[in-house]
């Protein structure tokens, strides 16, 4: 998946979570263009992933690509295991195993997607940006 900006002051955010469970595999290449034009632009992509196995393999190659000058690119990606005082945690609440990996991850997922929408005032739109469609 890639992103292409082309105008002034042109803002993208890439958030990318997700979780893998059993032999499950994950390739994840997203890419940032800052073309020529697009001066003051900002494009951040970050991507993590829960893995809920340890035959589970997660790969991420998040880049950014600039032709222009005075922009800022940020990029980023993890991977991590369900933590044992966690899961100990919510198995001493009644819940079995399945279970507790399960509300881990939705409640892993909900906090980040909630603190991320809080982080940021009102997007509007400037700028002009092309964007594949696996964003």
């Amino acid at each position: 998946s890639g992103c292409k900006l082309r105008g002034k002051k042109t803002n993208i955010d890439i958030q990318v979570q997700g979780a893998l469970k059993d032999t499950a595999k994950k390739h994840f290449k997203g890419t940032i263009d800052f073309k020529k034009g697009c001066k003051k632009a900002t494009g951040n992509e970050n991507e993590f992933c829960t893995l809920l196995s340890d035959k589970a393999k997660s790969i991420a190659l998040p880049m950014l690509l600039c032709s222009e000058e005075e922009v800022e690119g940020n990029h980023s990606s993890a991977a991590g295991k369900v933590g044992e005082k966690e899961l100990f945690y919510i198995m001493s609440r009644g819940f079995n195993f399945k279970e507790a990996m399960k509300n881990h991850w939705h409640h892993f997922q909900w906090f980040h997607i909630l603190s991320y929408f809080e982080a940021r005032a009102p997007i509007g739109s400037q700028g002009a940006s092309t964007c594949g469609s696996a964003l």
